[in-house]
């Protein structure tokens, strides 16, 4: 199933966007997804109760897209920071600082992950919602696909492998460093550039037949 995503060719009201907002500031504000009312989210929002329904069928319809929608915006933030840069470390290192940024701030982003690799229970209905939206890990196998077909067509990655066994490589080097963020919230920044210079390094040994 094709999951839906939001840009300026597919974009939302100023109501909805204020309703998205709201979910996004109180999933940071640790609401649980179950429990999160609507009552909650258009107080917060400064929008009638019944406005929201003008909208939305239903609560977890309402969360799930505004998920969604928090998940695409960063998505393209990151789009924007590295479209400038050239240079494959450069671009690799940004998408792990762009992570540990996510990681300790954006809450819509890191509900996803945890959905996304089914480390959350929810509830029958936000099941039945996330189902119908295609709620699925698969939009992030395609922006790493993206990303290793780019670097193939520069002749940067030479080690031989199908472009889909270099993306598993890749995803699971960046899964590696969000288990780290989880395991180590507080670490100290020169341990993790050495842990972020680490990572590198074994996965362009990984992906090209230089060593490092």
């Amino acid at each position: 199933m094709k999951t839906e995503m939001y840009d300026e060719k597919n974009p939302v009201s100023d109501k909805v966007e204020r309703l998205y907002e709201a979910v996004r500031l109180l999933l940071e504000e640790g609401k649980s997804i179950n429990t999160l009312t609507v009552s909650e989210i258009t107080e917060k929002a400064g929008i009638g109760k019944g406005t929201a329904y003008e909208y939305f069928k239903s609560k977890e319809e309402m969360i799930t897209k505004a998920i969604l929608y928090g998940r695409d915006n960063v998505t393209r933030k990151l789009q924007e920071r590295i479209a400038s840069l050239s240079d494959f470390q450069d671009k690799y290192r940004e998408i792990l600082n762009w992570m540990e940024e996510i990681y300790r701030g954006e809450g819509s982003v890191v509900i996803f992950c945890h959905i996304a690799r089914e480390s959350m229970q929810l509830n029958s209905s936000f099941n039945e919602e996330v189902r119908k939206c295609g709620f699925n890990p698969e939009f992030v196998y395609e922006t790493i696909r993206t990303f290793v077909h780019e670097w193939n067509e520069k002749g940067i990655l030479g080690s031989g492998l199908s472009e889909e066994i270099q993306t598993c490589v890749m995803l699971s080097n960046f899964a590696a460093f969000w288990v780290f963020l989880n395991r180590n919230p507080q670490i100290e920044k020169k341990d993790m550039d050495r842990y972020k210079a680490y990572l590198y390094r074994c996965l362009m040994q990984n992906l090209t037949e230089e060593k490092y």
